[in-house]
């Protein structure tokens, strides 16, 4: 495995620290047949909730439940954005295979990291777990702005400019149920 050197990575840690929440609680779905069932992954929908600033009418925090058979699950996440945002983003949360066992997970919007535009959006995912019928946090992936998915490979890249002088490419693999970076670099240039 190798390690990222680099400022920005050591950035993501800090922000970590800024509060991603993902919760259960005794709030379950009612199962149509079994009280005991938890819901399949195809019939959760999710709704989000976006605080606005009052101050400046930018979203700073988002919240999100899961939502199976017309109730609310016990499935709830939300945190507050590393920079706040214009309310009319589309991409809030996207449902997409990101561990490639062809099952949608979950990705919901963290914030935006890079230099000059030339960077990409972070979200905060959880994986579906089929046996025990939950979703489950994903500690490594707001660590991939932009993440690009090759289902071929099975990887996730990234690729964006940290600095005027610097641009840093990481790839990532699933590897005994894990996110690890398999891949990484920097090109400097100089002014």
């Amino acid at each position: 495995m190798i390690n990222i050197q680099s400022s920005m990575f050591n950035a993501f840690a800090a922000l970590l620290l800024m509060g991603a929440s993902c919760t259960t609680t005794d709030k379950k779905a009612a199962p149509e047949n079994n009280e005991n069932e938890r819901p399949d992954r195809q019939e959760y929908t999710f709704k989000y909730d976006l605080h606005i600033d009052e101050s400046d009418d930018l979203v700073d925090s988002i919240s999100v439940t899961g939502w199976a058979r017309g109730q609310q699950t016990d499935f709830a996440c939300g945190h507050e954005l590393w920079v706040k945002q214009l309310p009319e983003r589309t991409d809030w949360i996207v449902e997409n295979d990101i561990n490639f066992d062809s099952i949608p997970d979950l990705m919901v919007f963290r914030g935006y990291v890079g230099y000059g535009g030339q960077g990409g959006d972070v979200y905060d995912a959880y994986v579906w777990e089929p046996e025990r019928r939950e979703f489950v946090f994903v500690d490594e992936f707001n660590m991939i702005p932009d993440p690009k998915f090759d289902a071929d490979e099975k990887t996730i890249s990234t690729c964006y400019r940290e600095s005027y002088e610097c641009i840093v490419s990481a790839t990532f693999k699933w590897v005994d149920g894990k996110l690890e970076c398999v891949e990484s670099g920097q090109e400097e240039f100089e002014e």
